[in-house]
């Protein structure tokens, strides 16, 4: 499972691309008082951005898909693997990340 601080930045991020799904003040609360990235992460996780390369490719694929309304390119993908990011990470971020209509 994501540690909480990434899931939060996850939130975070598909708050700001569509705040229908998620509400952005909740998880800028959540992100900010119990997953505890400091103020620069949480600010860079709004764009999907992360001063962490690992963190920062979750945050890109779950944007991905968000944006891709559930489906991810390959280019996507082997960026994400690139990154080092697992199967197990990339099959939960698939599994919740929300896609839009």
């Amino acid at each position: 499972m994501l540690p909480a601080a990434v899931r939060e930045r996850r939130a975070l991020a598909t708050a700001e691309y569509n705040p229908f799904a998620h509400p952005l003040s909740a998880h800028t609360f959540l992100g900010r008082n119990v997953a505890k990235p400091d103020d620069t992460e949480t600010d860079r996780a709004r764009h999907a951005e992360s001063a962490d390369p690992h963190v920062a490719a979750l945050l890109t694929l779950s944007d991905a898909i968000a944006r891709g309304h559930g489906s991810i390119d390959d280019t996507d993908l082997a960026a994400a693997r690139a990154a080092r990011v697992t199967d197990t990470e990339i099959a939960e971020v698939s599994a919740t990340s929300p896609s839009t209509s």
